[in-house]
């Protein structure tokens, strides 16, 4: 598959399991599904169906995009096992990017997720420009984020995956700022320190 550069785009960080390919920097598909409690289950089954669907197989992927969390600690975790032994199977790119910034396609995005507790996991990004790294923050501090970034525009993952395609074309610009990593041995989960 020479003429192709089928990337993968996979993040488990919540119970949504989203699945995006490119093709040359291009949105070709996507899935989003959820899976709750069940993504060990389904998940290998999932991407293998999913890249059947364009008559593709692990071996035809040129890259892998893969979200590291922060995040629900077996879904990350289940993603990344994946990742890791498709790398270890086949010398592959594998660009990890924070879960958070894997869905900021907005021009100025604040994304966030719950991190139970009123808390929120948090990150705000310009493009490919992080403003504030991934964090946890008391849900009452929301606000000097929403006074500091008043044009940002609020997404969850699970607001963000109703519109895969704008997912896939911010995944695709940022693609040409990540660094592959060079081990696949050191793609780990972002984990996030608890507030003291």
């Amino acid at each position: 598959m020479t003429t192709n550069s089928f990337v993968l785009v996979i993040d488990s960080s919540t119970p949504i399991l989203f699945l995006g390919l490119l093709n040359k920097g291009q949105p070709v598909d996507s899935l989003v599904e959820t899976l709750d409690r069940q993504q060990s289950e389904w998940m290998v089954p999932k991407v293998i169906s999913f890249l059947l669907r364009h008559q593709l197989k692990m071996s035809d992927l040129q890259a892998i995009v893969v979200g590291d969390g922060p995040g629900s600690f077996t879904g990350v975790r289940l993603s990344l096992t994946l990742v890791k032994t498709l790398g270890l199977l086949k010398p592959i790119n594998v660009y990890p990017i924070s879960s958070l910034h894997l869905f900021a396609f907005d021009l100025l995005s604040a994304v966030w997720m719950d991190a139970r507790g009123e808390r929120m996991y948090l990150g705000v990004y310009e493009k490919a420009k992080v403003h504030v790294a991934p964090m946890i923050l008391e849900m009452r501090h929301k606000k000097m984020i929403v006074d500091t970034y008043p044009n940002a525009t609020w997404i969850t993952p699970a607001s963000a995956c109703q519109q895969p395609n704008l997912i896939l074309s911010h995944v695709a610009s940022l693609i040409k700022s990540l660094t592959p990593l060079k081990d696949v041995h050191l793609l780990n989960p972002r984990y996030l320190k608890d507030l003291t």
